[in-house]
């Protein structure tokens, strides 16, 4: 309603005004947008690490890291991590998963490719 009333070459001021405000908004070069690139960056290596331990069963803390990092939604694939990363907390606090991972930790040499390996051998 204000700019209706405003003189045409106000009008048309007021008009440059909020789309060079709004451009600016969504330049991707800014430090903040960086920022963020660089976060989501890291966490997303910090879940692909976090799921190879997880695989082995080795690494109990940096798989649970890995799996929060799946949940923080910063990158653009937050709609299918985040449900993946919920799945692997809830798994990884499971008593059995913890104690699987403890026992693991303490025989260091029951390697699980090994042992796949070795079946592969006897079929």
């Amino acid at each position: 309603q204000m700019i209706d009333s405003m003189p045409a070459g106000a009008q048309k001021d007021m008009q440059q005004k909020q789309f060079d405000l709004q451009k600016d908004e969504m330049r991707l070069d800014k430090p903040l947008t960086y920022a963020q690139l660089a976060v989501a960056g890291i966490l997303n290596v910090l879940t692909l690490v976090g799921g190879m331990k997880m695989r082995r069963l080795s690494g109990y803390g940096l798989c649970v890291a890995g799996a929060i990092a799946a949940i923080v939604p910063l990158s653009g694939c937050c709609l299918l991590t985040t449900p993946i990363g919920i799945w692997a907390l809830v798994v990884l606090l499971n008593p059995v998963v913890k104690a699987g991972f403890g026992v693991r930790k303490a025989d260091p040499e029951d390697d699980y490719d090994r042992r796949d390996r070795d079946d592969d051998r006897r079929d």
